[in-house]
């Protein structure tokens, strides 16, 4: 049973494993796979929205002077406007030009402003990564960002513009006349060895409100196939770890896997959980607890099997041993049964010739006495048994009542007692008395019984006591 039952739960344990490993890693794959189309999906859809700040630097590239992008941006930024917002749901609510860091001119919907903010000064150059921006000399977007005039949040996309070949003074007749950014007249604003000079920033404003809410494309699929996210960015990043921009789902702090969704300048970390995973383990487990219970029954209905199988075996061994017994006990009744009818055969015979010797001396003569005729029975019976009854040796008295004497003796190496039992020769019913004492001789020698003593041989014989007066 113990062989069985370790050999069932190791195989059947064997294939819940394998099988449910196999389910367990397909699911973990279909939860990667789901998180990195996701992944690349809202990177596109960020970099497209974004890409409208690209197009505005290449305008500043063309002609710098701005006088002529002052007079064309209002033109130029509806056009990008309407480009950008087509291509997805991050819409653009902003864009601007910034010369030396500082903010000219601005076209938003429904709204349009002129402002001055400066992205170098204290509050920004550390929270927006400005001098970050220009070193990397890409495009970069930062956020969630407050909006201005409103409590919506936006991610803020800026792509830094130089010229090649230009003086440290030049201005491009910016309208407030400076020449560089404030507190950065040098590198990385000026590189004196290739007269490289950062003209300023072009940017673009996206509206983060459709993707803070989870009303995304890409965020909506996941929650339709049954998993749960959780989009974080270390721009949000505090004491406790990285910043979470939106979640969803059921279990949104569980992970499958995490993926990165690269951004221009930046990176967002994706994980995705997938519920299915954990009702893969359960099941496991349920399975392999199943398991455990149906081999312990199995073992414990062999274990009952063998013991009734083995419980058969000693009760045959032991009607084995009985059907001998009885058949030796068969051979010794029979044998005691005929050594009976031999007897009542032989008393019978010594009967009627005792009868029949009777009636013809009752002819001749009737005057033969009773005691002579049971003698002459007696004397036939004794014939019988001569030969016996010289193999018994009477040793001593044991005890002795008022029909007989025991006595202790030997027969053929055995010891065994002598019973004498004496009846008087002139009681009437002599065949009765004589019938008497064959049948106690026959039963007790049909006896057999360890606390029951069992008679081996018996004799009869006329026996003449002198009485004295």
């Amino acid at each position: 049973p113990v062989i069985l039952f370790c050999l069932i739960v190791a195989l059947c344990t064997f294939g819940i494993v394998h099988a449910t490993k196999a389910s367990y890693e397909l699911e973990g794959q279909q939860a990667r796979d789901a998180a990195l189309s996701a992944a690349d999906g809202l990177a596109k859809q960020l970099s497209s929205a974004s890409r409208a700040a690209l197009s505005l630097a290449a305008v500043v590239k063309m002609n710098p002077d701005w006088s002529f992008l002052e007079a064309n941006f209002l033109k130029i930024a509806k056009e990008l406007f309407r480009q950008a917002n087509d291509e997805g749901n991050l819409v653009i609510k902003e864009l601007a030009l910034i010369p030396f860091g500082r903010v000219r001119l601005d076209y938003a919907v429904p709204y349009s402003s002129n402002t001055t903010r400066d992205l170098f000064s204290a509050p920004f150059v550390t929270t927006l990564g400005t001098l970050r921006s220009i070193k990397e000399r890409d495009l970069t977007v930062n956020g969630p960002i407050p909006l201005e005039y409103t409590e919506k949040k936006g991610f803020a996309a800026r792509y830094p513009v130089f010229f090649p070949d230009t003086d440290e003074d030049e201005s491009w007749n910016h309208p407030d006349n400076i020449t560089h950014p404030t507190n950065c007249s040098g590198p990385p604003c000026y590189i004196p060895e290739t007269r490289e000079k950062f003209w300023g920033f072009t940017g673009a404003l996206v509206n983060a409100a459709p993707l803070l809410s989870g009303r995304n494309v890409h965020l909506e699929r996941l929650l339709s196939d049954d998993l749960s996210y959780s989009l974080t960015t270390s721009f949000l990043a505090g004491a406790n770890g990285p910043g979470t921009l939106v979640s969803g789902g059921s279990f949104p702090d569980k992970v499958t896997a995490n993926v990165t969704v690269n951004l221009p300048g930046t990176s967002w970390a994706l994980s995705v959980y997938n519920p299915r995973q954990d009702e893969i383990l359960q099941t496991r487990k349920g399975l392999l607890a199943m398991v455990v219970v149906a081999a312990f029954f199995l073992s414990v209905l062999l274990l009952l099997l063998l013991l009734s199988a083995k419980k058969a075996s000693v009760l045959l061994q032991e009607q084995l041993v009985t059907y001998k017994l009885l058949e030796e006990e068969e051979v010794s009744k029979g044998a005691l049964l005929g050594r009976q009818l031999d007897l009542i055969a032989c008393f019978e015979r010594s009967a009627r010739g005792f009868k029949n010797r009777s009636r013809s001396k009752l002819v001749v003569d009737g005057q033969q006495s009773t005691l002579e005729r049971i003698a002459s029975a007696r004397a036939a019976i004794s014939e019988v048994r001569h030969s016996k009854d010289e193999d018994i040796a009477v040793l001593e008295l044991l005890a002795e009542g008022s029909f007989g004497k025991v006595y202790r003796g030997k027969w053929r190496g055995t010891d065994v007692a002598v019973k004498i039992i004496m009846l008087p020769g002139n009681m009437s019913g002599r065949e009765k008395r004589e019938k008497m004492v064959i049948w106690e001789a026959a039963i007790s020698s049909s006896l057999i019984h360890p606390n029951v003593c069992r008679t081996y041989h018996y004799r009869i014989k006329p026996v003449k006591e002198s009485t004295r007066l």
